[in-house]
């Protein structure tokens, strides 16, 4: 199902067509285009259940918090990355951070809650 993207921004920083991007991909259409199924957050290859796609707070609600896990035990604030995939067969969390640049240049932002998340 796509999803319906906020034309009007956020914060004073941000680039609208970063913002379109960020809001109209998804892990878990790209998922299901691999031929993965994806029902509630999880993911199933055939009948196994592989793994967690888990957006912004919900790595905390189906994931983090369910499993006595509180962010609040190790940073004061709630990170809350754009998309997150954890994979229950290697034991391993990807956390997706989306940008989007359309003119020359880099993106120089560095994201100081790579710690927390790692």
């Amino acid at each position: 199902m796509p999803r319906t993207p906020n034309r009007s921004g956020g914060g004073a920083r941000t680039n609208q067509n970063g913002l379109y991007f960020e809001q109209t991909t998804s892990l878990d259409d790209a998922l299901v285009k691999a031929g993965y199924h994806v029902e509630a957050c999880e993911v199933f290859r055939g009948e196994q259940c592989i793994g967690m796609s888990a957006p912004q707070k919900r790595i905390y609600t189906y994931f983090l918090n369910p499993r006595g896990v509180y962010y609040n035990d190790y940073n004061s604030k709630e990170w809350r990355p754009d998309e997150a995939f954890v994979n229950f067969e290697n034991q391993t969390a990807y956390i997706i951070e989306k940008k989007f640049q359309n003119c020359a240049g880099s993106v120089d932002e560095k994201l100081p809650s790579c710690h927390f998340k790692k």
